[in-house]
């Protein structure tokens, strides 16, 4: 049974809507604001306002013990997607048959994938230089915002009222989005890695090929992630 979750992704670098391994809507918007608002929250560690952030991770769902374990169960898939980059070694013939479709050209797909890649690599980058800003609603009501950095250090203010599920909900909703955070980051690191061998292990004809095979890595390396997270287990709202 799917459950309804909002997924969303504010990227303040961004320049057009997108998704992002299918699961979170990613668009662009200025942040500056965020976190202003006038909700009463608990005393505790305040988010300082001047934190640099590389993106705002934004949850809305319903409190339900289903929509915890749906969204636990995604957040294990890329937990597992992460693995299987880990695990993937590229294989000479994979690596031969990368290099010559790279020296056939450039298409329309390639050229496609191509910009598909350099912007999530320029995301990729936002997400490693920034905190994580993660919020969760329910069904619109605001329940806490919590601040992450790459070496571990939470930050969470709560709503006043938060009762246990609310909170509960919350923390899957930060085990999702960073979950999500660091399978972004193997992406990208199996992404450079794989078009260095490719480039090592088959001689390529010229910096016209070059040029198109990250766009082709990228497709492949797509290959071993997305049939990990492709499931219904979200009906996006």
């Amino acid at each position: 049974m799917s459950v309804s979750v909002s997924l969303q992704y504010i990227d303040p670098g961004a320049e057009t809507t997108g998704e992002l391994y299918g699961l979170w809507q990613t668009q662009p918007g200025d942040i500056a604001g965020i976190g202003k608002d006038a909700l009463s929250f608990d005393a505790g560690l305040p988010v300082r306002p001047d934190m640099p952030l590389g993106g705002v991770w934004r949850v809305d769902a319903a409190v339900s013990e289903a929509v915890e374990a749906q969204m636990a169960g995604q957040a294990q898939r890329l937990v597992n997607a992460g693995r299987s980059l880990d695990e993937a070694v590229l294989g000479e013939a994979q690596a031969a048959t990368l290099a010559s479709a790279a020296k056939a050209g450039s298409t329309v797909e390639v050229q496609r994938d191509q910009g598909l890649l350099t912007a999530f690599l320029e995301q990729a980058g936002r997400q490693v230089q920034y905190y994580a800003w993660v919020e969760t609603t329910d069904r619109g009501i605001m329940l806490a915002r919590s601040t992450v950095n790459w070496f571990g250090h939470l930050d969470t203010i709560w709503r006043e009222d938060a009762l246990a599920p609310q909170r509960a909900l919350h923390q899957r909703s930060l085990e999702l989005a960073l979950a999500t955070r660091l399978t972004t980051v193997k992406t990208a690191l199996t992404v450079v890695k794989w078009v260095g061998l490719v480039a090592r292990i088959a001689t390529l004809s010229g910096p016209a090929a070059l040029v198109v095979l990250p766009g082709l890595v990228w497709g492949a390396v797509n290959d071993v992630i997305y049939p990990i997270l492709r499931s219904d287990l979200f009906q996006r709202s």
